[in-house]
């Protein structure tokens, strides 16, 4: 009869210890989702900087150029 209750009382813990470990697995995935997206808008960031757009470029030239104008003006 002891043996049975300690055994239950084990049980119990070890349940509680199981709850509050899938609680942290949980957390610990939630994590990794965030992570593993900022990695991806990283990656996607550094190709943007490595491999310049070229409409990108030919717009700030004309920017450039009518700034350069504006200020011959003056």
């Amino acid at each position: 009869m002891l043996q049975n209750q300690i055994l239950k009382e084990e049980a119990t813990k070890l349940l509680d210890k199981n709850d509050n470990l899938n609680e942290v697995v949980s957390e610990l995935s939630t994590y990794y989702v965030h992570i593993k997206k900022a990695s991806e808008k990283t990656q996607e960031l550094n190709e943007y900087l490595t491999n310049p757009d070229e409409a990108l470029e030919e717009k700030i030239k004309k920017n450039n150029k009518k700034s350069e104008e504006e200020k011959k003006f003056f």
